[in-house]
């Protein structure tokens, strides 16, 4: 496990949650479902109105609630100790080479990660057979800004294979890129190029208001494909506002008392909930 970066407790509830897109540096990375969570650096969180509330909405599958996994005391000055973290991964799982535009998935080998252990948000892929590289230092590669999506929630890389090729088998294997024209960024100034066939597309075709893709009904931060998803799945911009929401639950939280008075507060509560008067408290009356 390699460290990416640093989110506050709070973005991970409001911002980046589980299931989220987080725009790093030099990636975009996805937050992983809580079942790739190291929960022995977790610490649980013993509240009950919020379990409660929880599972009266998710159901009562859901036992123990925990604080995101944070690194023990004297972690960060050894340099064996595990990388402690929120899990995550890069996605989508395609990338271009900044320089020769090079299309191709982060598990086809055309792309290396290089790693920077003082400087973790450095970490970046790099194309390192790129033709077009001139110094010694290769291109970085880009994740790229388009990916598919459900009104079911699933979400899945953009299929550029398949809309290239306009759906007719494609080239196996097929060299692809992805370039720009313009400074606009518009998606008719974006073609994607297959290179073994010499076939190539706009994008914009995708942004049509007849398009329309099979949903492969993917939750990716979960590792999980669900069957027969009926929703057509439509494609959205990496980082776009409208890709992930917050489903936020609250509740008061009544620390215990751990005092020798506040303990006979607490057994003694049913009685003293309903006194108005310090007077009676102090000369309690007798039967």
């Amino acid at each position: 496990m390699n460290e990416l970066g640093e989110l506050r407790p709070s973005q991970l509830i409001f911002t980046f949650g589980v299931g989220s897109l987080v725009d790093l540096p030099n990636m975009s990375a996805l937050i992983m479902g809580l079942d790739d969570w190291d929960t022995r650096y977790s610490r649980e969180i013993e509240e009950d109105r919020l379990l409660a509330a929880i599972q009266k909405r998710l159901g009562a599958q859901m036992g123990k609630l925990y604080l995101p996994p944070i690194k023990l005391d004297g972690m960060e000055r050894d340099p064996a100790a595990p990388a402690v973290g929120v899990p995550v991964v890069p996605f989508p799982r395609w990338m271009r080479c900044s320089l020769c535009q090079t299309l191709a998935t982060v598990e086809s080998g055309v792309f290396k990660l290089l790693q920077d252990p003082y400087r973790p948000d450095n970490t970046e892929y790099v194309h390192q057979g790129c033709l077009k590289s001139q110094g010694n230092r290769p291109p970085s590669a880009l994740s790229v800004r388009f990916l598919l999506a459900c009104r079911e929630g699933h979400l899945t890389d953009f299929p550029w294979l398949n809309f290239v090729h306009r759906g007719n088998v494609a080239c196996r294997p097929a060299t692809l890129s992805l370039r720009e024209f313009g400074a606009s960024g518009d998606a008719s100034d974006i073609i994607v190029k297959c290179h073994s066939c010499e076939t190539e597309r706009r994008m914009a075709d995708a942004f049509e208001s007849d398009a329309s893709f099979a949903c492969p009904g993917h939750h990716p931060h979960l590792r999980l494909v669900e069957q027969g998803c009926e929703e057509p799945a439509k494609p959205i911009l990496l980082g776009a506002s409208n890709s992930w929401f917050p489903t936020a639950l609250s509740a008061l939280s009544i620390p215990n008392a751990t005092d020798k008075l506040g303990k006979l507060v607490e057994e003694q509560w049913a009685e003293l909930k309903d006194t108005e008067d310090m007077a009676i408290i102090a000369h309690p009356p007798k039967l």
